[in-house]
């Protein structure tokens, strides 16, 4: 299915970002991330998750650590624990991330995060 009912809280906003969990099972998850212009990820990482990222629309302004791999212009792969950050272009950025929960218990991307949070407000799992 495009969209996945069964996810929990499946539409998350959180500063300039809106993340879309389109499907779930066992450990995989796809979310689509869209992000207002100028959006700014500060640099961080995912302890839990290695991720595929595809470009949809739109550009960014991407920092990586060692680790991480750019597969092309539009594909990057980060695996689990890889720190980088991002800042969207004057006209916005979507992206979809195919992820892989080390721990066989997906959540939003937003939440498995170490490092400086988006906003105020940010809720991230410890």
């Amino acid at each position: 299915p495009l969209f996945e009912e069964s996810a929990p809280n499946p539409i998350r906003f959180i500063g300039g970002f809106c993340i879309i969990t389109q499907h779930r099972e066992d450990e995989l998850q796809v979310q689509m991330v869209v992000c207002q212009p100028g959006a700014v990820a500060p640099p961080h990482a995912h302890p839990n998750m290695d991720g595929l990222s595809m470009r949809v629309l739109g550009n960014v302004e991407l920092a990586i650590s060692e680790g991480c791999t750019v597969l092309s212009d539009d594909l990057v792969f980060i695996p689990a624990g890889a720190k980088h950050g991002f800042t969207t272009s004057n006209e916005g950025f979507i992206y979809l991330n195919f992820e892989h929960w080390r721990n066989g218990k997906p959540d939003s991307v937003e939440r498995d995060w170490e490092g400086e949070k988006i906003c105020e407000g940010h809720e991230v799992n410890q």
